[in-house]
């Protein structure tokens, strides 16, 4: 097992997330790495922000905390996604947290990638959950 400090997102997971994000929403990326992780912004702060915010808390979890992609239902989300499955299972995280969804879009998604809502942390308002997804990370998916 990895130290509780050690897990970051390295050069090369960054420039496969940039890479990742800038050819889907046709704009040029920023990183500015925080204690926790990253958080990815598009250069010329176009309206709507293009962004993804990503936050690992040691090796129990990573939390997508802020997500912002123009040019939605292109796949975007399950690429990084699949990155981030594939990150935990490289460091040992044992779950993947959607924080605050607020959108039926957004739940819908959670919905159907696996991810559950955290009761604690989620409420039913007009036909959908609300609130935080979590998402187990299977290490043996035999």
């Amino acid at each position: 097992m990895k130290n509780m400090n050690s897990i970051k997102f390295t050069d090369e997971d960054i420039e496969i997330l940039q890479d990742m994000i800038e050819k889907a929403e046709r704009t040029k990326m920023t990183c500015r790495r925080e204690l926790s992780g990253i958080w990815l912004e598009s250069k010329n702060y176009d309206i709507p922000v293009t962004e993804l915010r990503l936050l690992i808390l040691s090796n129990i979890q990573v939390t997508v905390s802020r997500v912002c992609f123009k040019n939605t239902r292109h796949g975007t989300m399950t690429s990084v996604f699949e990155f981030l499955k594939d990150f935990c299972i490289r460091n040992s995280i044992n779950q993947i947290i959607i924080q605050s969804v607020l959108t039926k879009e957004m739940a819908n998604w959670c919905i159907k990638h696996g991810f559950n809502p955290i009761k604690s942390s989620s409420i039913e308002l007009n036909g959908i959950t609300i609130g935080d997804y979590v998402f187990v990370i299977n290490k043996n998916p035999d």
